[in-house]
């Protein structure tokens, strides 16, 4: 057997509906046609992040010489389905404050 698993992370934003996210993240398994439907395709909540509610799909494939493609063709898949559903997929974000110091130097 040359099975293997490919495991798919992804955060979306607070305020996105978790069950919501879990069955678009198995719609994306069960579309790929590497994906097996034995063992079944896990969706996992892992974490309430800084920036993101963090989700891994797990997935067994056939083939593991072909996981680098497969996790690649799932990112697309998931990127593109929550597009479509308007599910944001945020960025960190911080704010970086300036401060000016405005006196001279003397050099005397």
């Amino acid at each position: 057997d040359s099975y293997g698993r490919v495991d798919v992370k992804v955060g979306v934003a607070y305020g996105t509906q978790p069950r919501k996210v879990h069955e678009l993240l198995m719609q994306c398994a069960a579309n790929h046609p590497h994906v097996l439907e034995h063992p079944a395709p896990l969706v996992l909540f892992n974490d309430f992040g800084a920036d993101s509610l963090a989700f891994e799909l797990r997935c067994y494939i056939g083939e593991v010489k072909h996981k680098l493609s497969i996790a690649s063709d799932l990112r697309y898949q998931i990127e593109q389905i929550f597009r479509d559903e308007n599910i944001e997929i945020p960025f960190p974000q911080r704010v970086v404050r300036l401060v000016s110091d405005n006196t001279v130097a003397s050099t005397g």
